[in-house]
């Protein structure tokens, strides 16, 4: 958090598999959304793995802090489904103690998965990151 302003420089990191992503920054917010969806292939022989988003404070002339973490575990069972939407915990990265806002409320992150079998007219768009042959996972990211 930025000293004295009471607000955030957020960005997030997105780290699943061999596949990392950084959001852009969202400026002087205690509330930051994102709005930005990040493609990662699912091979074929996943089976389960886990999708870890850090919260990051960007600071220009020092080193960015790093606010916390959210962890979704994911399985090839859960592809498909609305299982792993929702509003996930924010934890602090050594203690894995809950963050509370202001307010005394946990902090969350709200994430949107969505998976497209290979083949599909969404798995063909132009604006995957990446081709697959088994299908592809999208994150929608929108901290709450």
């Amino acid at each position: 958090m930025d000293t004295g302003l009471g607000s955030c420089d957020a960005y997030c990191v997105i780290m699943f598999g061999d596949y990392k992503f950084r959001s852009k920054v969202v400026k002087n917010s205690l509330d930051p959304v994102f709005r930005q969806s990040f493609r990662v292939e699912i091979p074929a022989n996943f089976d389960s793995g886990e999708c870890r988003v850090q919260v990051w404070d960007w600071d220009r002339f020092d080193e960015d802090d790093h606010m916390g973490n959210a962890i979704v575990q994911i399985s090839r069972g859960k592809l498909g489904t609305t299982e792993l939407d929702g509003e996930h915990d924010i934890y602090f990265p050594d203690t894995m103690e809950t963050v509370r806002n202001s307010k005394g409320e946990n902090s969350k992150i709200r994430l949107k998965f969505l998976y497209y079998p290979a083949g599909s007219s969404e798995d063909k768009d132009s604006d995957s990151l990446c081709s697959s042959s088994t299908g592809s996972l999208a994150n929608k990211l929108d901290p709450v």
